[in-house]
């Protein structure tokens, strides 16, 4: 199988392979030979061409970074020569020590607002606990009434039930009493 065949059937797989020469003297027919070498030439083209894209774009990050450190020397060329009793940071020692104090303050801050967010979210924990101990109380309040109302129907309905027997049996008693004291006088009648 001939290079250029393979490069154009896998465009993509030609760009993970390294780049390597078949010597041309293992190709069988001039055709071949010619197809290699062109197919070489036109992946050398391609790779320079990746590397010149490349080198422009290091080269853009690289020129970015030197000119705002041409900057920051020009800043530092400005200064040099001022009285650091005016300003800390007038000179270049002066201002490292100054941010080094000033990151030692960030860190400290930084530290405390940690501090204090764990300690709000344990309140927040606790709160959530002590709510749901409320819910759980109020639940089992609300079964309660529930349950107390049921047996409050319940004693009404005994109630009433009581009640229409006690009316029953003083009726019966009434009449039973009734009988009883006619009795005696039927037996001394007769």
């Amino acid at each position: 199988m001939a290079y250029g065949a393979s490069v154009e059937a896998d465009p993509a797989s030609a760009k993970k392979l390294p780049f390597q020469f078949t010597p041309l003297s293992s190709l069988s027919e001039e055709d071949d030979q010619l197809t290699r070498v062109l197919a070489q030439w036109d992946r050398l083209v391609m790779q320079v061409t990746e590397l010149l894209a490349s080198d422009d774009k290091n080269k853009d990050l690289i020129c970015a970074d030197l000119d705002a450190f041409g900057i920051q020397l020009k800043a530092v060329e400005a200064r040099i020569g001022m009285d650091p009793s005016s300003d800390p940071s007038s000179n270049v020692w002066g201002g490292i020590c100054e941010l080094r104090e000033e990151t030692k303050d960030q860190g400290e801050i930084i530290n405390q607002l940690v501090d204090e967010v764990e300690a709000t979210n344990a309140d927040v924990a606790t709160e959530k606990d002590r709510s749901a101990k409320r819910d759980g109380i109020i639940q089992d309040l609300r079964q309660a009434h529930e349950e107390l109302a049921e047996l409050t129907g319940f004693l009404n309905a005994e109630q009433e039930s009581v009640m229409k027997e006690m009316e029953t049996l003083k009726s019966r008693a009434t009449g039973f009493a009734g009988a009883a004291a006619r009795a005696p006088m039927e037996s001394t009648v007769g």
